[in-house]
């Protein structure tokens, strides 16, 4: 997994590509043809201070790079409520509903052999 980095990158994800939202968070997603998942981040500092932003940051990649990684799309995540009400369980149940909703939009095929899915 690689880094979308760069206002172009954010740009075109935002502008082609399709919207999840969750309970605690919102994707915007956009097929590319790397053959893998790059990803970006909008989190802004009213929905928390720096230490809850990166956890929140780190949590993420964690599950995505345990489970998603394989996938050939670049992705921006985004907070939608307050990074303090925020619990681990329930961040980690609606990241399993997006990445239920992006096997069904047939995304998932792209898994690499060995990878755990439960």
């Amino acid at each position: 997994m690689k880094a979308l980095s760069g206002r172009t990158a954010f740009r075109a994800v935002y502008r082609r590509g399709k919207r999840i939202r969750g309970d605690l968070l919102s994707v915007v997603y956009v097929r590319n043809t790397l053959g893998r998942m790059r990803l970006g981040f909008s989190v802004s500092r009213k929905l928390g201070g720096s230490v809850r932003r990166n956890l929140f940051k780190r949590r993420v990649k964690m599950f995505l790079r345990e489970r998603m990684h394989a996938m050939g799309i670049d992705m921006v995540v985004s907070p939608v409520i307050p990074l303090k009400d925020m619990e681990w369980k329930s961040l980690r149940s609606d990241l399993m509903r997006v990445e239920a909703l992006l096997e069904e939009a047939g995304l998932g095929q792209e898994r690499l052999p060995g990878s755990s899915s439960g």
